[in-house]
């Protein structure tokens, strides 16, 4: 059986770790209330303290281009073919509700944050099942990789990849081993689980580190 120090050695090996954003357990597709907690509870305290956010088009062997909604949204500031920046201070969550749920359906959602500013308490507890996908570019995209590791290569970033698979929301982090391995220990100490194998394998962990001798 795993333990917490493989997690930590995978964390190491591939530069990265993922948490899930709802419970939608065998759901076959991304439900309107996930993508409302997630806004509520991921987008908008990151997006508060970015420094850099990017909608990335959804690559590979079927290009999603279901168009943005005519509604409220914030203001691009660069385009590329596959992807577009955001002005930050253009952007309002709650207002741009239609817009944010069609990003966290359609395409992926990368934002960099500094560390100091990234909210570990609060966000480690709206989650669930911390873990590693081994082919982690399936996820997330080979272009929108290759600028997380770019970005993440300096210890103050943090980069968050809002990502979708199968019914379900996720985000990927990626930074230096040193910020993850922290990271990763904070979101193991205060998230919940679905995957009961996962737990098994994580919770004496908690139990010895949160529980008094």
């Amino acid at each position: 059986m795993a333990t917490f120090g493989y997690y930590l050695s995978q964390v190491a090996r591939y530069g990265y770790f993922q948490v899930r954003l709802d419970d939608n357990w065998g759901a076959v597709s991304v439900s309107d209330e996930a993508c409302k907690q997630a806004a509520e509870k991921w987008l908008t305290p990151l997006l508060t303290s970015a420094e850099q956010t990017h909608i990335f088009q959804r690559l590979g062997g079927c290009i999603d281009v279901t168009p943005a909604p005519r509604t409220k949204r914030p203001v691009v500031i660069n385009r590329t073919k596959s992807s577009f920046e955001i002005e930050l201070s253009s952007v309002d969550v709650a207002s741009q509700q239609r817009f944010w749920t069609w990003a966290l359906r359609h395409r992926k959602i990368f934002i960099v944050i500094p560390l100091k500013r990234f909210p570990l308490e609060s966000l480690a507890t709206e989650c669930w099942d911390p873990g590693i996908l081994t082919n982690v570019s399936v996820a997330v995209g080979a272009n929108t990789l290759a600028f997380a590791r770019h970005q993440s290569q300096s210890a103050r970033n943090l980069v968050c990849v809002f990502t979708t698979m199968g019914g379900s929301l996720y985000v990927e982090l990626f930074s230096r081993y040193g910020v993850l391995a922290r990271l990763f220990e904070g979101f193991v100490l205060h998230c919940r689980f679905l995957n009961k194998g996962l737990a098994k394998e994580l919770m004496p962990y908690r139990r010895e580190r949160t529980c008094p001798s």
